[in-house]
This record gives structure tokens, C-alpha cells and sequence, in this order.
């Protein structure tokens, strides 16, 4: 039972990875307003323009996603990239559903399905094998972001923290009741075009 409200825990602090928003508010006590998530820091730092065209770590695909024009926008966009990126090539986050709308875009441009590297990751065209798609179930937006390996950090205080459910008699015999503490936090290290650029969201 402990296990399985760790799995819970955990599970829950992943869907909120890119959406949560930190509140100090007394009543915001669920998980999603514990600390701010990717999309959280990436719009705020739009807002201050920390991220921009001007600053060439914002790119703008000039019209939405779709299953006929998402190939050309992605390899677009990495064509757009630094130099440093472009040698060392970087991740590819996006939603699970633009992930599949590639794949489409891919077999009806080439008649088979994308290159995928020795994990199964898939390969973005045009990139030299140096861009691997990471999809993720628990972005739920058109926001692609294209960074190199480590830019995106996260952690806690103790990663026992994450191992530890306590729990305690509610005075209820007929239901579990657990408590579960630690300290979280997320950031990009850098948005600076060498490593990082994303995409605006339609």
C-alpha cells in the first residue's frame, strides 16, 4: 500500500512537471501549485523577453502545427539553431500528439516510418541523427523545445524524500491515510541560443 502511494506521488508530481504554477495561497494545496513547471518558467521569461526573436532562442513557425507542415517547421527550426547546438546537437521535447502527427507527416512524405536511434527515440530528419525526439504524455500544448542534453535540470533536497510515505490512523479503520514531504524544484540553467529555443505555441 505504501509502495503503490509512492507510485501515486510520483505519478501526480509528473503531470505537472510543465503546468504547474507555485502558489502561496494557504488553500493551494495540491502538488500543481507547489513550484513552477517548464511552460510556467518558459512563458515568463517570453513575457520579460528573456526568450525572444531578438535573442534567436524564439521561434516563431508562423501558423500551427499540423500532419502536413509539422516536418519542414521542426527541421526549420533546428536549421535555425546555433552553431554549438547545430555540432552537438541537442533533445526535441514535445507532446506526445505532435510526436504522432511527425510520424504521419513522415510516412505520407516518404512512404515508412521515421529513423529511430538504438533506444527507439526518434531522429529528427535533416539533423544528422543528432536530434532525438523526447515525447511526453504530460504536455498537452503545440510548445516544442529544442535544448541540449542537461540544460533542463531538476531535483530535490534528498532523493530519499521521494522514497518516504509515512503513514498515520486517521481513525477510520477502512481507509489508508499517508502523509509525504520533499522539496522540489525545476529550471532551464541557460535559455541562451547556444543551448536553448523554443517554439511559440498557436
Amino acid at each position: 500500500m505504501v509502495q503503490r502511494g509512492i507510485e501515486n506521488a510520483s505519478e501526480e508530481l509528473y503531470n505537472v512537471l510543465f503546468s504547474a504554477v507555485r502558489s502561496d495561497v494557504v488553500t493551494d494545496t495540491g502538488i500543481e501549485f507547489a513550484f513552477n513547471g517548464l511552460e510556467t518558467i518558459i512563458a515568463a521569461d517570453i513575457v520579460s523577453t528573456k526568450i525572444s526573436a531578438g535573442n534567436k532562442n524564439y521561434y516563431d513557425a508562423g501558423v500551427a502545427f499540423t500532419a502536413s507542415n509539422i516536418g519542414d517547421k521542426l527541421k526549420a527550426m533546428w536549421r535555425s539553431a546555433h552553431a554549438t547546438m547545430k555540432q552537438k546537437g541537442g533533445k526535441m521535447f514535445l507532446s506526445v500528439a505532435l510526436a504522432e502527427m511527425y510520424d504521419d507527416w513522415f510516412f505520407s512524405t516518404h512512404d515508412k516510418w521515421p529513423q529511430v536511434d538504438m533506444y527507439g527515440q526518434t531522429l529528427l530528419e535533416g539533423s544528422n541523427g543528432l536530434v532525438t525526439f523526447v515525447k511526453l504524455s504530460n504536455m498537452n500544448n503545440q510548445r516544442v523545445i529544442l535544448t541540449m542534453d542537461g540544460n533542463i535540470t531538476y531535483g530535490t533536497e534528498s532523493i530519499n524524500d521521494m522514497k518516504n510515505l509515512q503513514a498515520f490512523q486517521s481513525g477510520n479503520p477502512y481507509v489508508f491515510t499517508a502523509t509525504m514531504k520533499y522539496t522540489f524544484g525545476l529550471q532551464l540553467e541557460s535559455v541562451h541560443q547556444r543551448k536553448f529555443i523554443v517554439s511559440k505555441v498557436y
